[in-house]
């Protein structure tokens, strides 16, 4: 019931279709199955080229629900591992981070209080691509391979973002793997933690 009550809220609000949504195992955007709770995309800016991501449930996705669950368990802001894009989105890979909201005036001092007082969440979805080049920007990288890995997953799920001369297929492609320095090569790995993930940076 408050489901159908929430949908019919949001269509008259947004003046058109709206449905809770989540993908299925062909990567089309198709109503949600019944569980207990979602987290359906109420507003988005710029709009998406499918309108059918209104609703989209974005806890929908395990790897998803255990971030927004951390983030409001937490307060800080929280990203999954980083997705593939939606059905008629840019084909670049997003990092989505989320930040939950609070009720006005909410006590915020335990777990129990932040699970109580939540009320939603703000979503920024970064596009790998223009942020990697962005901050390259003005740099003089002729040469210059970059991997990005994602060392929160487990190992045999660790995820590679690559930049740079021997790619194939593209930017963004994890071709060539990422390299095991020798003592005498000349490359630059670091560790940044951030956005409840650990990431893994080698020149």
């Amino acid at each position: 019931a408050d489901r159908i009550e929430f949908e019919t809220a949001a269509q008259r609000e947004n003046g058109g279709e709206y449905v809770v949504r989540e993908l299925n195992t062909l990567g089309q955007l198709v109503p949600a199955g019944r569980r207990s709770q979602y987290f359906p995309i109420l507003y988005r800016e710029p709009a998406p080229l499918n309108p059918k991501t209104y609703g989209f449930d974005a806890g929908s996705e395990s790897g998803r629900l255990d971030a927004l669950n951390r983030a409001r368990d937490t307060g800080e802001p929280t990203a999954p591992p980083w997705v593939e894009p939606a059905p008629g989105e840019d084909a670049e890979k997003n990092l989505l981070i989320f930040l939950p909201i609070y009720g006005e005036g909410a006590v915020l001092d335990e777990i129990a209080d932040r699970r109580q007082a939540v009320v939603g969440y703000v979503i920024a979805i970064l596009r790998l691509n223009r942020l990697v080049e962005r901050a390259w920007e003005g740099l003089d990288s002729e040469g210059i391979d970059c991997w990005i890995q994602d060392e929160t997953t487990p190992a045999e799920k660790h995820q590679a973002f690559y930049r740079g001369t021997k790619r194939e297929g593209g930017e963004g492609t994890v071709s060539p793997p990422m390299p095991t320095p020798a003592a005498s090569d000349l490359a630059r790995p670091t560790t940044i933690d951030g956005v409840g993930r650990r990431w893994k940076r080698h020149f």
